[in-house]
């Protein structure tokens, strides 16, 4: 049930791992960029507790993330959106082309006009027949940036998007955590 976190752009990155990191307390993690790495780690496992795919070549990595899933990995994918313009056309393609019901992070947004984009973009796409999405808060992955004194810059639409996938990964990682110190008893 380790939750793969597929993320579509290299910038996300930051806030997707800040989200991890603070709502999964500190996870092991494994990163992944090309499909040679995910055909290792498909191959011999990992004892991570979360896997971070960078999924820029994702229709040459599908039928790996197809592989985690069937042993077990639980998908996350991070929406690529944007102020004024909903989720991207390429996220949108992304969550088409994955065949199982996943849960998808809807970053929370406070604008009321901007949480209707994303939502209608998603539902416009068929989305919500196909997925669970999942209304969640990326703004602990920004506090923890700027704890890390990191800059928090750029389309904060964007940034919580991503943030919102690294938190709900992170609740999955705390989870299975839980889950797992039930059975050592």
């Amino acid at each position: 049930m380790m939750p793969v976190v597929l993320v579509p752009a290299a910038w996300m990155l930051g806030p997707v791992l800040a989200g991890l990191a603070r709502a999964g307390r500190a996870p092991t993690i494994a990163m992944v960029t090309t499909t040679v790495e995910l055909a290792s780690l498909v191959e011999r496992g990992t004892d991570t507790e979360a896997v971070v795919i960078l999924t820029t070549a994702f229709p040459a990595m599908a039928g790996s993330v197809r592989r985690l899933q069937a042993q077990g990995a639980r998908t996350v994918p991070a929406l690529e959106a944007a102020l004024g313009g909903g989720v991207t056309a390429a996220s949108l393609t992304l969550l088409g082309e994955l065949p199982e019901a996943l849960n998808v992070p809807v970053p929370s947004i406070d604008d009321d006009d901007e949480r209707w984009r994303l939502w209608q973009s998603l539902r416009d796409a068929g989305l919500d027949e196909r997925h669970h999405l999942v209304d969640v808060d990326g703004h602990p992955a920004l506090d923890e940036l700027s704890a890390r004194g990191t800059a928090v810059e750029g389309d904060l639409v964007g940034l919580l998007a991503a943030g919102a996938a690294g938190v709900l990964a992170g609740r999955m990682v705390a989870g299975n955590r839980r889950w797992n110190a039930q059975l050592d008893d």
